[in-house]
C-alpha cells in the first residue's frame, strides 16, 4: 500500500463535547492511500469517506 500524508489541520470547539467545562480542539492528519481489496473498519470507523481518483483521461 501507498500511504501518503496530505497535511494536516485543526478544529477549534467553543462547547465543550466532553463535558470537563471548558472548549476543546483536534488535531485532523489527512492521508492519500492507494492499495488493494476489501477496507477493514473497526467499531470506531463506521462512515469512512472513500475517494477514487478521476478515470477521464487515463484511457479507462
Amino acid at each position: 500500500m501507498i500511504l501518503t500524508e496530505l497535511g494536516y489541520s485543526r478544529t477549534y470547539f467553543n462547547t465543550y463535547p466532553f463535558n470537563h467545562g471548558h472548549g476543546t480542539d483536534t488535531l485532523n492528519i489527512m492521508f492519500f492511500g492507494q492499495g488493494k481489496g476489501d477496507l477493514k473498519l473497526d467499531k470506531l470507523h463506521k462512515k469512512p469517506l472513500c475517494k477514487q481518483p478521476p478515470t477521464i483521461g487515463r484511457g479507462h
